[in-house]
Order: C-alpha cells, then sequence, then structure tokens
C-alpha cells in the first residue's frame, strides 16, 4: 500500500493511495452484460463459481457484502479493464501465452474511446503510450 501526504487545514495527514484506488475502481465501466451476452459461460464459470466460492469461504460479518450484482460488476470491470502480460511480441498472436494481468484503476482512463487518441506497445517489459493524434 502506498501513502502519500496530503495537506488539510494546515495540518500533515496521511492518504492511503489504495483507498484512493478504490474509489476511483468504484467509477469504472463494468461490461458485465454486454460480455455475458457475448460470452455465455461467463456466467457460470465466473459469477456463479466465484459468488459460490466467496459465500462459503467469507466471514459472517462480511456476507451482506456478497451478493450477485457486486460479483457481476467487479468481474465486468476486470474484465473490461484489466492489463494483460503477454509473451513477446515476436510470436504470432495465436502462439502468445498470457502470463498474468492486473488491474490499475488510474490507468483504465486511458484510451476508452473509438476514436482513440493513444495506443499502448508493449516492448518486453516496457508499455509505451503513443499519441495517434494531436490532442
Amino acid at each position: 500500500m502506498y501513502k502519500r501526504d496530503n495537506c488539510e487545514n494546515n495540518k500533515l495527514s496521511s492518504v492511503s493511495l489504495s483507498s484512493l484506488e478504490l474509489q476511483i475502481f468504484q467509477l469504472l465501466q463494468s461490461n458485465d452484460v454486454e460480455k455475458i451476452c457475448k460470452y455465455p459461460y461467463l456466467l457460470y464459470s465466473y459469477t456463479n463459481k466465484i459468488y459460490k466460492f466467496l459465500k462459503i469461504s467469507t466471514l459472517e460479518k462480511l456476507q451482506s457484502y456478497i451478493i450477485p450484482s457486486i460479483i457481476r460488476s467487479i468481474i465486468g470491470k476486470k474484465l473490461t479493464n484489466a492489463y494483460g502480460i503477454w509473451s513477446t511480441d515476436d510470436e504470432p498472436n495465436e502462439n502468445k501465452e498470457l502470463f498474468g494481468y492486473s488491474l490499475y484503476s488510474s490507468a483504465s482512463f486511458f484510451n476508452h474511446s473509438c476514436n482513440p487518441n493513444l495506443i499502448n506497445i508493449e516492448k518486453g517489459a516496457k508499455i509505451i503510450f503513443k499519441l495517434l493524434k494531436n490532442i
């Protein structure tokens, strides 16, 4: 968890960036209905399995937060906004291997447009953001 300093009323306080990321996460678009319509198996394989697992493994005091709509929203946000880490660029697409993925809420605001103004290019362990037009 990262922290940053914040000055409020001439007093220095510490604000958790993970808390800020959680607030930003809640603003992200979730295309859960679109994804489930396009890939119906997701409803069972992701939503139902994850919901059931969380329902039986979550502490009693947190059970009220485990509801299907919240689980679907989180999964939809992950499917819509996560960044994948794939094998190198010199392999054909059908041979690429997904090593993992992560969701960085702040970075998810990049390139959400039908007419994007930037693209991201993966070069090894780096991601390069390249403008497509003047902004």
